[in-house]
């Protein structure tokens, strides 16, 4: 009992709370089976690569890739996170749970990051740093950022180098008199990392300085444009260096641009279609996942303002801006984009975190001071840590399960005893334009699709082959009787 007390004494109710809140947003969904159909990609690449199929410069999925007129190759995005995840599949072997590793990796890394910024930002200011705990609370209470979390997305990965990039630019100019050229050369490197997982939105943290510079207005402008100038000489430097040192790059780059960013900005794909008014969807959608952040101090604005509680927030008011204005620097110029999504939020998103973050200090101060609060510590403690322990004991017991997509996982795992993994597998054209189940045959049993005119030894059918007519070549072919299956219909090749 007294070594229990000991460690409740030493917690604090803050961090013990984000913990629990935290853990439970998230272990009980990361531990099942299932994935969104991107994050499945990427695990199929990475593990692809680990096995020596693809490489760096030439990630693989599959030959069937579905949409039309794109190469085996996979130049979508750049393949940094691609790579980095293959380490863990050298490391492991291959594993239904080793993309869900990596997820959980990554949000360590990211709330650490957060973290660091944090102290940062606050580096004069001591009694601000334990504090910390809220940029965590409120980047958590966005719904993007629930779900982004558990499906291995590349965007969470850039968030990791955008928050390390802002955070070197920061203690770069810290000191007014002086720029610290190490953390400028660190900035750098990060965003250049951030450009090799997720493309051109990996530069937003220049913008950092500048929004200082007019907020704040304490730098100097020789210091804006040494810090902005050197740290952007130093991303371009760098890819500079890499397209001529290494010959893949620029190829890989050069069909990034043709296939990805060029088709981005004139909406020329089929999967690129947004124009005029309806590029401003995204602005929609970050509306749409902040609204729970805005509510809440909305509401405690107002509540503070009908008891006539004073609280000032004059020390975090600039901060606040800051970081709003960083946030839309990252929103902003997506709505050149001709393909939009909520998903490309995630590395922008935590900044207005940060500025929820900053207006609940003070409000915060103010509730350290009840005497009710201070009384009772240990209980409220003791709340949080059992509240913790249950839901590791419930995500334990979810470990495995199914968590989406039931009946395809389920009859992916039953093929797995009757066809060969890696197999070409026949399909008709309407399934054969299916994401979802390219991305968990592949990633479930490395199997590849094709039109079922094509010689394969099986073919699968699902309900939209069902309205379609036959070919003639499927004469050729018997229908197994396996009433397990609740997802395909499964023919095998006459013998």
């Amino acid at each position: 009992m007294s070594q229990i007390l000991i460690f409740l004494n030493k917690c604090k109710s803050g961090h013990l709370f984000i913990t629990f809140f935290v853990t439970m947003m998230f272990l009980p969904r990361i531990v099942k089976k299932g994935m969104f159909g991107d994050g499945l990609l990427y695990a199929s690449m990475s593990r692809n690569m680990a096995e020596g199929r693809g490489s760096f410069w030439k990630p693989y999925f599959s030959s069937s890739y579905w949409l039309e007129n794109i190469p085996d190759t996979y130049y979508e995005n750049p393949p940094l996170m691609l790579w980095l995840q293959s380490l863990l599949f050298r490391m492991t072997g291959d594993h239904w749970w080793v993309e869900k590793v990596f997820c959980i990796f990554i949000l360590i890394v990211n709330i650490v990051l957060l973290r660091f910024l944090w102290n940062i930002i606050f580096s004069t200011k001591e009694e601000y740093k334990k504090y910390w705990y809220l940029v965590v609370f409120w980047w958590y209470l966005i719904p993007v950022v629930i779900w982004g979390n558990v499906n291995n997305m590349m965007d969470s990965v850039l968030l990791s180098f955008c928050l390390a990039a802002i955070a070197f630019l920061i203690k770069s100019f810290e000191k007014k008199d002086k720029t610290d050229f190490i953390a400028l050369s660190y900035a750098g490197i990060c965003i250049f990392c951030g450009v090799l997982t997720k493309g051109p939105v990996a530069i937003y943290p220049l913008s950092i300085p500048l929004i200082y510079f007019m907020v704040k207005g304490d730098m100097k402008f020789i210091q804006l444009l040494k810090i902005t100038l050197g740290c952007s000489f130093i991303v371009f430097f760098l890819f500079a260096l890499l397209l001529i040192v290494e010959t893949d790059a620029l190829f890989f780059f050069s069909q990034y641009w043709e296939q990805r960013l060029k088709a981005v900005i004139v909406g020329s794909r089929d999967d690129m279609m947004l124009s005029g008014w309806d590029r401003l969807y995204i602005l929609e959608q970050l509306i749409i996942e902040l609204s729970p952040t805005v509510a809440i101090i909305s509401f405690g604005w107002i509540y503070i303002k009908i008891k006539k509680i004073h609280i000032d927030f004059n020390d975090v008011k600039i901060y606040s801006l800051i970081f709003i204005l960083a946030g839309l620097s990252a929103t902003l110029p997506i709505l050149i984009s001709s393909k939009q999504s909520g998903i490309y939020l995630i590395p922008g998103i935590p900044m207005f975190s940060i500025a929820a973050a900053m207006l609940t200090v003070p409000i915060m101060t103010k509730l350290e001071s009840f005497a009710w609060l201070l009384s009772h510590s240990n209980s409220i403690k003791i709340i949080f840590l059992t509240l913790f322990l249950g839901v590791i004991i419930f995500s334990v017991a979810q470990f495995g399960k199914l968590g989406r997509e039931n009946d395809l996982i389920h009859d992916i795992e039953l093929l797995k005893n009757i066809i060969p993994q890696g197999s070409k597998i026949g399909v008709c054209e309407e399934m054969k334009k299916e994401f979802v189940i390219h991305t968990y045959m592949q990633r479930m049993g490395k199997y590849e699709l094709s039109s079922y005119p094509e010689k394969s030894d099986f073919v699968l059918q699902d309900h939209q082959c069902l309205i379609l007519p036959l070919p003639a070549d499927m004469c050729e072919y018997n229908k197994m009787d396996l009433k397990d299956l609740k997802y395909f219909q499964v023919f095998r090749k006459k013998q």
